[in-house]
């Protein structure tokens, strides 16, 4: 009998098993071919505007942007350039990106300013910043720029990745008139941005202000409605202006920068290790990239303005050092140190290659 037990209580359990087993599978065996199936990656395709080509800088940085968004994130974020202001006009495209009709805002951080007011410390104050090296400074420092984006994200629905230079340098073309200092401009017709005065150099050369888009720019210049044509260095050639123009005087006019900033919910709609990816590999590359191309760039379209000019002259530091000392106290400079908060100013300031 003893045997017999022992011989039957291994087959009950067996047994047993069996019916535990078979009577469970079917509520089993549907969350196991769930799981074993892989899931299909969705791509997000965003947006992007841009006034300018691709073929140039800026250009090229936003085509950067995009190529290594789509590689770094296996394809997972696709980034769809719309160049020429082919997707909205330049003055929308802000707010095309807050109300989310865009999802990617890469533009000059001039189209900002009239609603973030720190933003005009590298556009309005002329000849705030001396040099390049003065720009790079203060980008590189890191302040600015995290003053910039925490301002932004607080007041607008974006997420901001950063800043990165497009220009330093401003120049003056004329057709007849060589210009050795800003002096020679004395009575000319320029450009000037229509509903805005005349800025601060335009009242220290004694130059008269005419209301012309850029749109307007090349035939208003090549017709004489206007005398002289101020933009910066590295969108003289875009503008085609050598082909009308002779000689250029160049200065130091501002830090233009250009703003990636990205709709929020477009952002806070990726999983965290793509938005990792993208603020930590993709836009550190571009940035580091763009800072030197930047320089390489501005020094390329002076050489080729140099070749296809009859003159060209760049203020020295002695001008420099005249020209600033008068035009800060000019009222509109007054004004724009009121409305930008005066730690962005110092910041400016403490980091000026002069003062070092």
């Amino acid at each position: 009998m003893k045997r017999l037990t022992t011989v039957l209580i291994p087959l009950i359990i067996i047994s047993l098993l069996f019916c535990i087993v078979g009577c469970g599978g079917d509520e089993e065996e549907t969350p196991a071919t769930a799981t074993s199936t892989p899931t299909e990656v969705e791509t997000v395709t965003w947006k992007m505007g841009l006034t300018r080509g691709l073929e140039i800088f800026p250009g090229t940085a936003y085509q950067m942007f995009a190529d290594l968004t789509q590689e770094y994130t296996d394809g997972r974020v696709r980034i769809d350039l719309y160049p020429h202001s082919t997707l909205f006009p330049s003055e929308t495209m802000w707010e095309a990106t807050i109300t989310g009709a865009m999802d990617v805002f890469s533009q000059t951080g001039y189209y900002v300013t009239s609603v973030f007011p720190n933003m005009w410390v590298w556009f309005a104050i002329q000849g705030l910043f001396e040099s390049r090296e003065h720009c790079r400074a203060c980008l590189e420092d890191g302040r600015l720029v995290q003053m910039m984006a925490t301002g932004l994200e607080q007041e607008f629905p974006v997420k901001v990745l950063g800043l990165f230079p497009f220009g330093v340098q401003v120049a003056f073309i004329t057709k007849d008139t060589e210009v050795t200092t800003l002096d020679d401009l004395q009575g000319l017709r320029t450009n000037s941005y229509p509903g805005q005065p005349p800025g601060p150099v335009h009242d220290y050369a004694g130059l008269v202000g005419a209301p012309v888009s850029m749109e307007e720019v090349y035939t208003s210049f090549l017709t004489g409605v206007i005398d002289t044509v101020s933009l910066p260095v590295t969108s003289m050639r875009e503008a085609r202006l050598y082909e009308v123009g002779n000689h250029m005087y160049v200065y130091p006019g501002g830090c233009y920068v250009v703003l990636c900033a990205i709709n929020r919910d477009a952002w806070e709609s990726l999983p965290s290790d793509i938005q990792d990816i993208i603020e930590n590999r993709v836009w550190p590359e571009v940035y580091e990239w763009a800072l030197d191309e930047m320089e390489a760039y501005e020094d390329a379209e002076l050489d080729f303005l140099q070749e296809n000019m009859a003159t060209v002259h760049e203020m020295t530091q002695e001008e420099y050092a005249t020209f600033w000392e008068e035009i800060k106290d000019h009222p509109i400079h007054k004004m724009m140190f009121v409305a930008i908060d005066p730690e962005v100013i110092d910041i400016v300031e403490e980091l000026r290659p002069s003062n070092q």
